[in-house]
C-alpha cells in the first residue's frame, strides 16, 4: 500500500487572481495533522498576479500537503476538470481560493471521510463578510447526523450547496464541466449529484464562503456580463437529465434544475432592457417549455407570458429593475 492510498480527500483550491486572499485559504491547512490525510491542489488557472508566488511559500513549507497544478485560464469548470485528472484523495473537496475552512471542522471531517463509503458527503458552512461570520445550515428539517440513499431526501427539496458538498474522487473522474463558462457550481453540484446513491450527512460548518468581493458572478455587473453562460449551464443540465441512466436521481433533480432555471429570468431583467435581449428571453422560454417541457413556479412563467409582447417586456424590466435598484 503506497502513502497516497491513505488520503483520505483531496481540497482543489481554485485560483486566479487571489493574492489578496490566499494566504488566509492555504492557512487553513497548515497544520502536521493533515499529513497523509489529506492533499491540498492549488489549481493556478492562469493568474497573473502573485498568487502563485504564495502559494510555492506553502509548497515548501509543508511539501507533504501542498502541490501546485499550473494550467491555461479556462474558468472554475476547468480547475475542477484539472483538479479530479490530478486528486489522490478518496475524496474531492473543491475551495475557491478566496475562501477559507474552519481547521478544526475540516480535521473532524477528514476523520470521518477515512472510515466513509458514501458517494456524497454533505456539511453545513459559513458565509462571511469582512470577518463577520453566519452560520448556514444545509437544510432545516436535518438537524443530526443521517445517511441512506440521497433519493430519500428528495422529498424534502434537499439539494446541496457546493459549499456542503465532498463527492467520491472515483465519481467526478467520470463527469467533465463545462469550460470558460460562469455559473458552473449549478452544473457541478447538478451532475455529482446525478451520479450518486448515498450520503452521509455531517452537521459541522466547515467551508466559509467569502461574501461581497467586486466581480463575482453573483452582483448585477456580473449577471449582465455572464447572463448567457447561466443558460448555457441550464440547458447542460437538462441534457444530463436525459441521458440519465438512473432515473429515480434524475427525476429528483427535476425539482432542482426547475429553480435554476426559473432564476435565468432574473438575469434578464437585470439585463439592458433592448430588443435582443428580449429575443433572448423568448427563445429561452420556447426552449425551457415546449422542447424541455419544464413545470416552473407560476410566478415565473408569468413573468415569460407577460414578455412575449415587447412592451410588457419593456414595463416589467424596468419595474423590476427600479424595485431592485438596479443601474
Amino acid at each position: 500500500m503506497s502513502e497516497n492510498d491513505n488520503i483520505a480527500v483531496s481540497v482543489a483550491v481554485a485560483t486566479y487572481n487571489v493574492e489578496k486572499y490566499i494566504s488566509r485559504c492555504l492557512d487553513s491547512f497548515c497544520d502536521n495533522r493533515f499529513k497523509g490525510k489529506l492533499e491540498v491542489l492549488i489549481i493556478n488557472d492562469g493568474s497573473t498576479d502573485s498568487s502563485v508566488r504564495i502559494a510555492e511559500e506553502y509548497v515548501d513549507r509543508f511539501p507533504e500537503i501542498f502541490r501546485i497544478v499550473n494550467k491555461e485560464n479556462g474558468g472554475w469548470g476547468s480547475t475542477i476538470n484539472s483538479g479530479a485528472d490530478s486528486a489522490r484523495g478518496k475524496y474531492f473537496y473543491q475551495l475557491d481560493g478566496d475562501d477559507y475552512c474552519d481547521t478544526t471542522a475540516m480535521l473532524e471531517l477528514v476523520s470521518v471521510l477515512e472510515k466513509e463509503n458514501a458517494d456524497l458527503v454533505l456539511t453545513n458552512w459559513k458565509s462571511f463578510i469582512d470577518g463577520n461570520e453566519k452560520d448556514e445550515t444545509l437544510v432545516k428539517y436535518l438537524k443530526e447526523e443521517s445517511a441512506g440513499l440521497y433519493e430519500e431526501i428528495f422529498c424534502n427539496n434537499t439539494f446541496p450547496s457546493i459549499h456542503s458538498l465532498c463527492v467520491k474522487t472515483e465519481l467526478l473522474k467520470k463527469i467533465s464541466i463545462q469550460e470558460k463558462c460562469f455559473y458552473t457550481d449549478v452544473e457541478y453540484v447538478f451532475k455529482t449529484a446525478l451520479m450518486s446513491k448515498t450520503y452521509h450527512y455531517v452537521p459541522i460548518y466547515v467551508y466559509c464562503y467569502r461574501l461581497g468581493r467586486s466581480g463575482q458572478s453573483v452582483s448585477f455587473s456580473g449577471i449582465k456580463k455572464h447572463y448567457k453562460d447561466h443558460m448555457r449551464v441550464v440547458f447542460e443540465c437538462l441534457q444530463s437529465v436525459n441521458v440519465a441512466k438512473n432515473k429515480s436521481i434524475a427525476n429528483g433533480l427535476i425539482d432542482y434544475i426547475s429553480k435554476v432555471a426559473a432564476n435565468q429570468y432574473a438575469m434578464f431583467m437585470i439585463c439592458p432592457t433592448n430588443r435582443q435581449v428580449w429575443i433572448e428571453l423568448n427563445d429561452y422560454s420556447q426552449k425551457i417549455f415546449e422542447t424541455y417541457k419544464l413545470a416552473i413556479d407560476k410566478k415565473h412563467k408569468a413573468l415569460a407570458l407577460c414578455c412575449k409582447n415587447y412592451l410588457g417586456y419593456i414595463i416589467i424590466s424596468n419595474i423590476y429593475k427600479k424595485t431592485k435598484k438596479v443601474d
